[in-house]
């Protein structure tokens, strides 16, 4: 189930379509940013479609359609993004649990269609404790790849963003390395 919490950008993209690459340069030096969060509860979603994450993985649709899968082994859950999710080791610690939002992020030049989803994850050393937090930003590329783009441990919403609107259209899922610190 997703719940859209605020839209951003539609109104944008669509005078880019409208209007062409002149439209884009325009908007592109106005330095927008938007956003688009959603929410979801993951234990509502149907069953991920051979995921390869077990029988406890679910599937939900996030902003343009993109898949969002929540695998969950009890104690830790984790979340990958697109069609061709890259998996890899979130290092988050012992125990951790993804927040139910999502922020994506997009920009004039990707016609409001997101370059990168921002989550933050809950993390401890006991399932029944998770005082601290980290922001995990994904790289979400038009071919339907997404991998971990960058892991904040500060959990610096901020930087995050800053992250996605500046290096994600030159971040490769599997071929560049790991953002932030």
């Amino acid at each position: 189930m997703v719940r859209r919490v605020r839209p951003a950008g539609a109104a944008l993209a669509g005078a880019l379509l409208l209007f062409g690459p002149a439209a884009a340069k325009a908007a592109a030096g106005l330095d927008l940013k938007p956003s688009t969060y959603t929410r979801h509860d993951y234990k509502k979603c149907p069953a991920a479609p051979a995921s390869g994450e077990g029988p406890g993985a679910r599937m939900c649709l996030g902003v343009a359609n993109v898949p969002v899968v929540w695998s969950s082994d009890g104690a830790s859950a984790a979340l990958w993004f697109g069609r061709k999710p890259l998996k890899e080791s979130l290092n988050l610690g012992t125990v951790f649990r993804p927040d139910a939002s999502v922020e994506w992020r997009a920009t004039p030049a990707s016609l409001g269609r997101p370059v990168a989803a921002i989550v933050r994850y809950r993390v401890g050393e006991r399932a029944g404790a998770l005082p601290a937090s980290r922001v995990v930003v994904y790289r979400l590329e038009t071919s339907g790849a997404g991998c971990v783009m960058a892991v904040l441990p500060s959990g610096d919403a901020k930087k995050a963003r800053d992250l996605a609107d500046e290096k994600a259209s030159g971040f490769r899922c599997g071929s560049s390395r790991r953002l932030g610190g």
